[in-house]
């Protein structure tokens, strides 16, 4: 057992490893939010033209007070999230209120953003690569489905 071959040295080598491991962890950071930025998938076309179905835009966290009028926000609605542009920025008794609207929806959003609902601002956008998240995500949700009663 002196001399292995090529492929079983190239197996063997543990630098071969350590690129997919940086990877996978970094991966997982930023899945738990370690870092200060995260992408996410842009899902509906509430956004067009600035972001379409599919595009990625990198989240950055921020506090209330860096969010200016014309930013585009991620905020936490109950069970999902909502990625529009803030329209409008005001105080009621020290608490920062966002007025949203999805730039190619017609009318503001309903609800007002509150301050503790504010994940951060979008910095930029990649492109058409959430699709894949945006097909798990159906496929998983249209899976929970399978078997439900509806009740009629």
């Amino acid at each position: 057992d002196l001399f292995k071959s090529r492929e079983s040295l190239r197996f063997s080598n543990p630098g071969n490893i350590i690129p997919i491991v940086i990877v996978v962890i970094l991966v997982i950071w930023v899945a738990l939010g370690i870092f200060p930025i995260a992408p996410i998938a842009i899902a509906s076309k509430s956004m067009e033209p600035e972001f379409n179905m599919g595009d990625v835009t990198i989240i950055k966290k921020c506090n209330p007070n860096d969010v200016i009028v014309g930013d585009v926000i991620q905020y936490q609605m109950e069970g999902y999230t909502v990625v529009h542009r803030v329209v409008e920025k005001k105080q009621n008794n020290g608490e920062v209120l966002f007025t949203t609207k999805g730039d190619n929806n017609n009318v503001p959003d309903a609800h007002t953003v509150s301050e503790d609902q504010l994940i951060g601002k979008a910095i930029f956008r990649i492109k058409y690569i959430g699709y894949p998240a945006i097909w798990l995500n159906l496929i998983q949700t249209e899976n929970l489905n399978v078997g439900v009663e509806t009740g009629k």
